[in-house]
């Protein structure tokens, strides 16, 4: 993604990350004053916890998703693999 965005010249405010299996039905416009008031902040649905974070959907700022969720998601991913 930071790829992307340096070859456009624009950096994303937010960040979402879904599961391939994961369908939006609504408007996630209602979100945005307090993404905008939390940019440190990670939203997850509050259901599905299995034991640990919800992994179908997550939204927040860019820097919090990428420095947090990407590397957290990715050594849950890595215990699974191992």
């Amino acid at each position: 993604m930071e790829e992307h965005e340096q070859s456009i010249g624009f950096e994303y405010k937010f960040v979402a990350a879904l599961r391939l299996d994961t369908a939006i039905y609504i408007s996630l416009a209602p979100t945005l004053p307090l993404l905008l008031s939390s940019p440190t902040s990670i939203m997850i649905p509050n259901f599905q916890h299995w034991g640990g974070v919800n992994d179908r959907f997550a939204m927040g700022g860019r820097d919090v998703m990428l420095n947090v969720y990407a590397i957290d998601q990715l050594k849950f991913s890595n215990q699974h693999l191992n």
